[in-house]
């Protein structure tokens, strides 16, 4: 799978599982027990994926273990856009087709024979065929299938009391007066030592983000899974010397719109 950044775990999901039609249906009302081969799934606060990735939707039956990866069938792909404050986002097919009423109605399973639902975030295009290990959400199938609302995946390491430093530098350009135009994860000793070494290495299917908040705008340093190696981006940073070997950003160049380098941290909400 490609690398992905910026996405964090969703707030909240409602499910809905609604019998589908019955194919004893004989005109004066259903013969046998109808099919739950519908589901509704209401998202809250997803993130809209970049081209290329996809959330897709793994059911499990029962009793199947979990840890089982070859055993979680693939069913679908889709995207999300975001909606309105304290309403459900929209799904959308990958060509960006709306799904009525937020419910897959095309899936040939009965959710009754299922233990569990699962959402990963995949590269798109053709269905994944063990899930990805960026999580999304994860959750028990209710056995009376009634309406079902569950939290988001959280980080699975606990960081709770753990504490860094950074520094207001620039060290990727040759100006001495643009100093608090940068901000990185180290401690400012000669050699630089490690500023976020209290933390651990990001679990699998996990990275850590740095951001920075200036002038009411947020913009990113870059993502990691080392806390003591770099990140993944340099985009903002100039090329005269190579960037320290740790998370963090200089401010300086390829600003994006609304924003002007460079930024002044000290001056602002940062």
């Amino acid at each position: 799978m490609k690398s992905i950044k910026g996405i964090a775990p969703l707030a909240l999901a409602t499910l809905l599982f609604l019998g589908g039609c019955s194919s004893g249906d004989n005109g004066n009302g259903p013969d046998e027990p109808q099919p739950f081969s519908l589901l509704r799934l209401d998202l809250y606060d997803t993130a809209e994926l970049p081209d290329g990735f996809a959330y897709q939707l793994w059911l499990l039956p029962n009793p199947v273990m979990r840890a089982d990866a070859s055993a979680w069938e693939a069913t679908v792909q889709f995207r999300t856009i975001s909606g309105e404050e304290g309403q459900p986002d929209t799904l959308v097919t990958l060509g960006g087709q709306k799904i009525p009423s937020n419910t897959f109605s095309n899936l040939s399973v009965d959710f009754s024979d299922y233990d569990s639902l699962l959402i990963t975030i995949e590269d798109d295009g053709s269905l994944a065929s063990t899930p990805s290990q960026t999580l999304y959400l994860l959750a028990d199938i209710p056995a009376d299938l009634d309406l079902v609302s569950i939290a988001g995946l959280e980080f699975p390491t606990d960081v709770s009391g753990r504490s860094g430093y950074f520094a207001l530098m620039s060290p990727t350009d040759a100006d001495s007066l643009n100093e608090n135009s940068g901000l990185w994860f180290l401690r400012p000793f000669q050699p630089p030592q490690p500023g976020l070494s209290a933390f651990p290495v990001a679990p699998a299917g996990w990275n850590y983000e740095g951001w920075v908040r200036h002038a009411g705008t947020w913009l990113s340093t870059g993502t990691f899974t080392n806390p003591v190696g770099p990140d993944d981006f340099d985009g903002y940073s100039a090329s005269v010397n190579a960037p320290p070997a740790f998370p963090g950003e200089d401010f300086l160049v390829n600003a994006p719109a609304g924003v002007t380098f460079p930024w002044v941290l000290v001056d602002s909400d940062s």
